[in-house]
Order: C-alpha cells, then structure tokens, then sequence
C-alpha cells in the first residue's frame, strides 16, 4: 500500500464499522460526525477503514469525504479512504478489470440494477478488493481486514524524532449482530471504541447501557433495549441470541475504559474528532497503566451515567490503575518509584501521541492538566520533536509550561536540529557543499566529514555578511564535554540519533551555547518558519539585533532561492521582522533617546561582535536606517561636538577665519567646551565631520579649478608649479585611498577588508581615476606621447568630476535627485542595447544599398553607426533621396581620406543609381521605430522610474546618507594636500610605536558586562511592552471588525424593515382601492337592484325572485 500507491504511513487507524444498509440519523448528528471524522483523519494524517460499499455506514464515511474534497484547497491534502470489500458481492465488477491489465479502471455506479449485490462507493480513495471464489456471499473480507488492521497497527510510525506504534480506534455508527460481535472482538483485543449514540440499533443499546454497573445490566434489560431498537427485528431473536448479547454487552461494558459514547451536544462534546481522540488516550493510558486489570468494584452508583461521567471515571480508574501499588518482591524498588515510573510513562505516551497527531488542544485539556506535575527536562524530547517537525502551537505549549530554552538547548541538540533539515531548504544545501568542500580539501577518505557547528557558521558568515564574526567557532575537540541532560523515559529516533541519548549526561559538564534562543531562531529563519520563529523571537534578549539579522538572513537566502513562492515568503518574512525591530526601537527611543542610540551601536557579541546599525546596513533596511531616531543619531554624529542648530555660514565662514571661534560664534553640545582653553575648542570644532567634508570640498573644487587651468591654458611641455602641485594633491589622494583600504579596526584581515573597499562604486571610481592620472602622467613625461598624455588626463578630468555626485548625496536637495539620475541611468544601458538592433540594422543596410565595396574601416563605422545615430537627432544625409546628389562631395574610388565613397551612380557618374524610393523609405521606418517610438519608451521609463524612485527617495537618501557620514568620521581632520601631515602620524603610529587601530566609540562601542546587561534588560521590558500594543491593536482591529459587520447586518435590517414596511403599505393600498371599488359595485348593484323591481322584473312564474338574483350576483362579484 505504500510502495505500490505511494501512501504515507498513517499516524492513525481509524476502522469505521456498522449497519451495512442504508439508515437514517439526524441532520445534525450526521453533520457532526462527518465534519469531526474528516477532520481527525486530516488533522492526525489518518487512514480510514471501511467495508467500501455504497450502502449504510460505508456511504455516510464517502460522503463525508466528498464533502470535504469539494470545500477544501489542495494545500489540505487527501483523506485516505481505504474500502475493503468482497469481490464476489460487487456490481459491475467485470468493469474494474482493464482490458490492458492497466490502472485505474472506470467503475459505474448502478445502484438500479444491483439486486442482491453491492456497488462500490465512488468516494473513496482506495480498495482491496477480496477474492474467494464465491459469489453472493457477504463477509468474506472480514477475516483480511482484521489482519491487516492488526497489522498496521503493530508498526511503528516516526514523524517528527517521535516513534509510535500506529495506534487504532473503531468507530460505530448503527449495526446489528455482526457490529456487535466487532465490538466485542476490539475491545477483548484492547482497541479503543467510539459509539455514536443516536445512530441506531446496536450503538444506541450499549449506549444506553454502557453507564451501567455490570451487575444492572441484566438480560431483561437487554432484552428490553432490544425491543426498543430493533422494533420489527426483535421478533426474530430467541432466548439464547439475548442471553449471548448479554453475555457479550456486560464483557463490552467491564472494559468501559475502552469504551467512549459520543452523545450529541452533551457534556461538552461538540465534535466526533475529539472524542476519537480521547478514547485513544484513554485506551493507550489503560493498555500501559493497567492492562488486563478487572473492573473495579462500585458502591453507591447507580442509574445512568453521563459521556462525562464515564471519561470522569476512566480517567480516575486509569489513576488508579496508574498508581496502584504492584507486586514487589525483595530487593526491588519501592512502591512510589515504581508508581511514578509508570505513570510517567503513560503522560509521555499520551503526549507522543498528542504531538503525532499536531492536536495542541487535546494536549492542553487532557495532557496538561492538574493530575499529572510535568519536569520541564521532560519535554525536551517532545521539544525537539515539535521544532523538527514544525509544531509552532506545541512549541509555545511547551514554553507555557516550563521548558527554558538555556536548559534545552546545547550543542549536540543544534547538531541533531541541523541534521534534520528538511532536504529541500537551502540552508540545507549550502550546508551539504560546505561539507563537500571540506572533504576534497581534507581527503580523509571515503566518509563525508561529520556536521558540526562551525560548518553551520560558515554558511551563516556567508548570509550575515563579512562585518559579522564566526558565531560558532571550531572546537578543539579535546576540550569538548558531553551532554548531561537528565533522561526521559522515552524512546525517539531522529533519522538514526536517539533523542533519549541526546538528553542523557550527567551532572558535571554541560555545553549550553552562548544564546540559546538566537541558535533557535536560525534555525527556525533558515527554513522559512514564520509561526515558530515569531515564538522564539519573543523569548530573545537582544531583539533588536535578532529582527535584523533575521531580515539580512532572510534577504540574502531569498537571493539564491529558485522557487519564486518561496523567494517573496522569504522577503515577505523579513519585511516583517524589519517591522519588528523598527516597533521595539522606537519604544526604546520614546522612552530615552540617549540609551535608544547606545543601543544602535552596541558590539553584539551573539551576533558576531557587530552592532544594530551595521546588521541594518548589511540588510539593507531602508525603513529601519530611515527611522527618526536612527537620522537624529547620524546627525549627531556628523556634527560632532558641535551644536546641531549651529548655521552652515557659521560653519564656513570660521573654516575661513577660525580666530573667530574664540567669539562665541560657534556653540558646542558639551558646556565645558565654551569655558575651555582655545585648543580644544579649535580641536573640536576642526574634528567634526561636517568641518571635515566641507574643508574637503573646498580643497576638491581648488583641485579641479587648478586641474581645468592646467589641461587648457598652462599645458607645458615641462611642468609648471601649478602642475606640481595637482601632482601633491593626488599623492594625498592615493595615501588616503590606502589609509582606508589598509585601515582594519575591527581585524577582518586584509583580504575581507579589500572585498569591502571594492564592493564601493565609488572606491572604484577613484582607483579608476587614479589609474588613468598615472597613465596619463606616464604618457606626459615623455615628449613624445605629450598630446596622448594630455588628452588621457582630460578625460580623467571627467571622471574626478562625476566623483561629485558622491561629495554632494550629504544634501537633503541634491541627494535625492542624484539618487534618481543613478537609477535612469540603467535605464539608458537598457535602452540602448534596443536602440543598437535599429541603428545597426539601418546602418548596414543604407551603407550596401548606397556604397559599392567600401573598404576604410572608418568611414565604414562613420557609415553604419555614427550617420545613423545622428540622423535620429535630425542630421539627415544629404544624398539619401538622390535630390542633393554631388559628386564634388565625395571621392568616387574611395581613395581621399577625408570624403565618403561616393553612392552608386550612372555611367555618367552625375545621376544616382540606387533606388530612391527604397531608401527614403527605409529611413521613414526607422525614423518612426527610432525617433518616436523608442525615444517615446525612454521617455516613459524614466517616468516610471522617477515616480518609482520618487516614493523612496526619502528613504534611499537617508540610507545612503551613513556611508558618507562613516567615512568622514573616520577621515583625518586636514584636507588634501595638508592630509599628508596626518598620514605621516599615522606611520609612526602604526609602524613605529605598534600602537593599533581603534575604533570611534561612537559607531562601534563595547560596553561593559553590566552596562551591557541592564541596556539588554531595558530593551526586553520594552519588548514586551511592544508585544503588547501589537496584541492590544490585533484585539481592537478584530473589534472594529466584528463591529463592521454589526453595523453592516444591522444595515441590512434596516433596509429589510423599509422594504417590509413599503410593502405592507403598498398593500395596505391596493386594499383600500380594493374596497373602494367593491363598494362602488355594491351601490351600482343596489341601484339596478332598485330599478329592475320598480320595473316588475322577476314578478313573473319560473323566474329568479330578486333576493336570489342579488346573491348570485354577489356571488359572481366575488
């Protein structure tokens, strides 16, 4: 069944027995069991087993399903439906044999023609059909299906670590003597049984009986429920039928254990499902409690017992049975170890049971209640089985109920949780090639290397970028402890690891991690669990960190994802956690702005010793960086220690004239500045970026003023002093450059560093400048590659002058614009490769058309692309139409460098020969595609991209604005060429006096352990406090809701109540009209009554009198 069908195995057996012939229920009860045994067969991945023909109990079950098949979604999943039923009992079972002996067969439902025989039910999934040689006769699958049923129910399921026998329950609807006997035979062989109650006949008498002490039910009462249920049937039984259903109803009751009534709308119990489901906890707790114990002995109880009642009394006799003191014999343990050895094993149980089928309400109503105290290291198994196989509601159970994640989770745990990934993420196969690469590159034979931790870091590093450490580093083996978790007495495999072995060590090592829920919540992020990593999320510490490393996790995972749904959940994913983090810091900044900031820049040692701003900008957060608490911060930072409302004319004029700083010109944040001495203040005021970048700019514009007068009026053959000094000046610039290449605060190493520098457009844009100035420089300093040299420097003065557009991204006016210009620009690279096909193509074949064989290469590229590019700007040639053809405009043999080769002519060489109406109208057409059609597509692209762009710009700038900010935060004070004096410091500092880098505390800043705790406990209390408002907004959204809808049905009452009041007044009307016109006729009436007797009619013999003429009048009338 599960190799040639392709099934799962099932978590469940659910046996579905009962009248075979068509019965009657009730609309509700009917609606109610279908809906709950579709439902447990869904929820607990199910298999459902019937006799399969289209008559009685069989017929209720395939409708069931049909009715679930046609209302549900294919994410849902089939509901296996297997019938077994006897070949020689089918119509129309010649049409199930194939005539190729192929599959499927077509089967036809006939119900008409059956006779005596059965129709097989169209609505289920699967059959077994059984074949004895006979025909007619019923019963014969009984025997099979019995055994395959005990069969499966004797393997072993493992789903999610947690291995169970596929437990069986029998459910009853109806029957007669053969349910009977079936009942009989589950419950002597300890399968848990459901009755439904109302279904009839059988199922009703050991309904009503089932409450009872065994010593009430007597063979009179039997007899008596049998008259009473079986009506026309009862006749046909003898006495010693009764006495043997008695006999077999009082074995059925003694076991009541095993023995669950659904009664419609009582007691609590709404649906079939959940009833199921308590039976089988009922019956596994009584198998492994107490098996084989007799019914223990009432006093006091009579009359009929409740649904309720009766679980009431099977959860006490499973109590008992739990506790009951066994048979000890010398030198075993004491009675209470043993108690609570076996009652441990039967809660555990339960709850394996409770997880396979993923019913966390079961869990909570039966499983964790107050009969039984759960040891959170208990649940850890349970844990990890609910994580492996994505049971966030369990998960959260779990949690409510003690399970601490820094008990839970160590490094042997994430190995067995990383070993479980599901095979299609593709964490999973960037793990499997990171593992290969180690193999190749060890060669340690034909075993793969074992998964350990540090591989998981790898890819990890991969996905959070170079900024961020190695969050697991590679252990030295030798120095490695064991686990020591205390062991459950629970057996569960995961893939071959024993998840009981997991949790076993002893009291003297333990190998926690150093954050356990940031370990989980990777795991949960990596696999796109969206449920299950917003709980784990809840329960970190440093939040804010996490949210964004789970968006820059996320993002870059969404990047290589092939599967395109997958891709926009994962983006879809970590827009959200961005949303986190923006919500908890702001509820950081609303309460303090200055520990709010701390917070920004805080070293994360969980997250690789790098901080919340830098995670953002790995992210590429847009929305986060562009937070107004996050901007304010970066303001502060670009203006220093000065005073943010501080004029920029203030700014520039004491740059020109710094005595003027000892005037109070200039305010400072910190008040101890405005007492100091005068070299501090200058110190900190030449110390601030917004200083620095405005020194900068002056000295770039000078540079390109100077560099301008040198390529157009002081272009020496020797260089003159204002050329020397262009040359000091890019000297400052190249010692910049590798200042900032070299420059490793953070000791990322040489080769993650210049991965970083050159990830920069804009570094590369000055290496590319710097290049083609050393070129140039080459070519000039040689006289005879003085013009190519300065024509190379000229066009290096183009690209020092677009280096511009980066000084000026800091300017809230320009920064947006520029932002805009980048993006149309690709644009215009898209554009042109369309405009290339139409140029090309108009080219070659105006050039064939027109030139004879032309030879000089470029007058050829004059031909094909400049001629056609200027045309579309309006330059038509000249000679094209053949009406301005001149043969003193071009050479006729192509032999004068400086003239075309003249078109194809005449003999004569004064009449063109090429055919002009062709090449007038190739030029119409490309006129039309190229002039109006493709430069009107640019045109609306960069519309596009402009109102695209346009509702970002704020945001883009805003991000982009950091990196500018960061690079003159770190730039020494002096601009070029006087930066040199600073980089001579920094040699000696670095080279002679090994004094390392450091970083500005006020971008990456390492506090102290219990600084560093008392931020992360602010930021928890605030945490939560977000968790709330977001849980308080849901509630009140959910509320408006409901309210919308009230509004809206009472809207629709009203509009009834209008409508029903026109109505009733438009009757009212035409009732009125109504009598009116009947009283009209009645005074006409009485007048032609009045005349026809003045006149003597009806006076005469044998005619009507006129009282009689009257009424049949009326009569007629009406």
């Amino acid at each position: 069944m599960t190799q040639h069908w392709g099934l799962d195995v099932p978590n469940l057996l659910i046996s579905v027995t009962g009248g075979a012939k068509n019965f009657n229920m009730k609309l509700r009860l009917k609606s109610i069991f279908r809906r709950g045994l579709v439902k447990v067969a869904q929820t607990t991945g199910a298999w459902i087993i019937t006799g399969g023909s289209h008559t009685g109990v069989m017929k209720q079950v395939g409708e069931a399903v049909r009715d679930f098949s046609l209302s549900s979604s294919c994410k849902e999943g089939e509901v296996i439906t297997i019938g077994v039923a006897t070949w020689g009992t089918i119509h129309n079972r010649e049409g199930l044999i194939h005539p190729m002996e192929g599959f499927p067969a077509q089967y036809l439902l006939d119900e008409e023609g059956q006779g005596n025989l059965t129709c097989l039910d169209n609505n289920h999934s699967h059959f077994i059909l059984v074949d004895d040689g006979t025909h007619g006769q019923y019963g014969v699958e009984i025997p099979l299906r019995t055994k395959l049923e005990k069969f499966i129910s004797e393997q072993t399921k493992e789903r999610g670590g947690v291995a169970i026998k596929i437990p069986i329950v029998c459910v009853v609807l109806e029957g007669g003597p053969g349910t009977l006997h079936t009942i009989y035979n589950a419950i002597t062989n300890g399968t848990p049984c459901v009755i439904v109650e109302g279904s009839g006949r059988v199922a009703d008498v050991i309904a009503q009986v089932a409450a009872l002490p065994v010593s009430e039910i007597t063979i009179s009462l039997i007899q008596q429920q049998l008259s009473i249920f079986f009506q026309e049937m009862f006749e046909t039984f003898n006495e010693n039928q009764i006495v043997e259903w008695t006999k077999k109803i009082q074995d059925i009751v003694r076991r009541r254990q095993l023995l669950t009534i659904f009664r419609e709308g009582k007691d609590g119990q709404q649906d079939v499902d959940v009833a199921i489901l308590q039976a089988l906890l009922k019956g596994e707790a009584q198998g492994r409690g107490g098996r084989g114990r007799e019914e223990r002995p009432e006093h006091g109880r009579s009359g009929r017992m409740t649904a309720s009642q009766s679980d009431v009394l099977a959860r006490e006799q499973l109590h008992w049975a739990t506790h009951a003191p066994d048979i000890q014999e010398a030198g075993q343990i004491p009675t209470s170890r043993s108690q609570d050895h076996v009652g441990h094993e039967n809660w555990d149980h339960q709850l394996k049971l409770a997880v396979a089928w993923n019913r966390v309400d079961i869990a909570r109503s039966e499983i964790f209640t107050d009969e039984w105290q759960w040891k959170p290291a208990d649940l850890h198994p349970m844990m990890t089985a609910a994580l492996i196989s994505n049971k966030p509601d369990f998960v959260r159970l779990f949690l409510e109920n003690g399970v601490q994640l820094t008990e839970f989770v160590t490094w042997d745990t994430l190995v067995c949780l990383y070993k479980n990934l599901e095979p299609s993420c593709l964490f999973h196969t960037k793990l499997q090639k990171v593992l290969t690469e180690e193999h190749e590159r060890l060669t340690c034979g034909p075993d793969a290397p074992r998964l350990h931790m540090h591989h998981v870091a790898q890819v990890l590093r991969e996905l959070l970028g170079d900024s961020t450490q190695l969050l697991y580093p590679r252990p030295r083996y030798s120095d490695r402890p064991r686990l020591s978790l205390p062991m459950p007495h629970i057996k569960l495999n995961v893939q071959g690891v024993s998840l009981r072995s997991l949790y076993k060590r002893s009291t003297d090592h333990a190998t926690f991690t150093i954050d356990p829920v940031r370990d989980l919540l990777i795991w949960a992020i990596i696999q796109n669990r969206r449920e299950l990593a917003g709980i784990i999320w809840a329960q970190s510490q440093d939040c804010t960190a996490a949210a964004l490393a789970c968006s820059k996790i996320l993002k870059e995972l969404s990047k290589e994802e092939e599967d395109t749904d997958s891709s926009e959940e994962m983006l879809a994913l970590a827009d959200e956690f961005e949303h986190r983090a923006i919500g908890v810091f702001t509820e950081c900044y609303r309460k303090d702005e200055e520990r709010a900031q701390k917070l920004l820049v805080r070293v994360s040692e969980a997250w690789g010793r790098t901080t919340c701003l830098q995670l953002a900008l790995e992210a590429k957060d847009m929305k986060f960086v562009s937070h107004g608490g996050i901007q304010a911060f970066l303001t502060k930072v670009w203006w220093g220690q000065l005073c943010v409302d501080n004029g920029l004319w203030r700014i520039i004029l004491c740059m020109l004239a710094f005595p003027l700083l000892f005037t109070g010109l200039i305010s400072f944040r910190e008040k101890r500045l405005q007492a100091l001495c005068r070299p501090a203040r200058v110190r900190a005021f030449f110390n601030a970026p917004v200083v620095i970048f405005h020194l900068n700019i002056l000295s770039y514009f000078g540079f390109l003023c100077m560099f301008a007068y040198v390529l157009m009026v002081d272009f020496q053959p020797s260089p003159s002093w204002c050329e020397y000094f262009i040359y000091l000046w890019l000297f400052s610039l190249v010692c910049e450059e590798t200042r900032q290449l070299f420059y490793d605060p953070d000791g990322c190493g040489l080769r993650k560093k210049a991965s970083l520098y050159f990830s920069d457009f804009w570094n590369r844009l000055d290496i590319g400048a710097i290049l083609f100035f050393i070129a140039g420089l080459t070519c000039r300093l040689i006289p005879a590659t003085l013009y190519p040299g300065r024509i190379i420097l000229s066009l290096d003065f183009i690209m020092f002058c677009l280096r511009l557009m980066h000084i000026f991204t800091i300017s809230k006016t320009l920064g947006p614009k520029i932002i805009i210009v980048k993006r149309m620009m690709k644009d215009v690279f898209f554009f042109l490769f369309l405009l290339a096909v139409w140029v090309v193509s108009f080219g070659v074949a105006k050039q064939a058309i027109l030139i004879h064989n032309e030879s000089r290469v470029d007058w050829i590229f004059r031909g094909v692309v400049y001629h056609s590019y200027l045309t579309i700007f309006g330059q038509i040639p000249t000679y094209i139409d053949g009406v301005n053809f001149s043969m003193d405009q071009c050479s006729p043999n192509g032999t004068d460098p400086y003239k075309p080769k003249c078109p194809e002519s005449d003999w004569t060489g004064k009449t063109p020969a090429f055919p002009e109406w062709l090449t007038v109208t190739l030029l119409c057409l490309y006129l039309l595609f190229a002039n109006i059609l493709l430069l009107n597509l640019l045109i609306a692209m960069f519309n596009y991209t402009f109102q695209e762009v346009q509702e970002h710009t704020d945001q883009i700038w805003k991000f982009q604005r950091h990196d500018l900010i960061e690079e003159y935060h770190g730039r020494p004070p002096a601009p070029p060429p006087l930066i040199l004096l600073s980089h001579l410091q920094l040699l000696i500092k670095r080279i002679v006096l090994k004094i390392p880098a450091k970083r500005h505390k006020q971008l990456k800043n390492k506090l102290e352990k219990n600084e560093e705790m008392a931020l992360l406990t602010w930021e928890l209390c605030l945490k939560e406090n977000y968790l709330q408002n977001q849980h308080f907004q849901h509630k009140q959204w959910l509320e408006q809701k409901i309210q919308g809808i009230s509004d809206k049905v009472d809207t629709v009452v009203d509009l009834l109540d209008m409508d029903q009041v026109k109505r009733s007044g438009s009757m009212e009307q035409r009732l009125a009209s109504l009598e009116e016109q009947v009283s009209q006729t009645s005074r006409a009436l009485h007048w032609i009554v009045t005349t026809l007797k003045d006149s003597g009619f009806g006076s005469g013999p044998g005619m009507l009198t006129l009282g009689e003429y009257i009424w049949s009048l009326r009569s007629c009338l009406q």
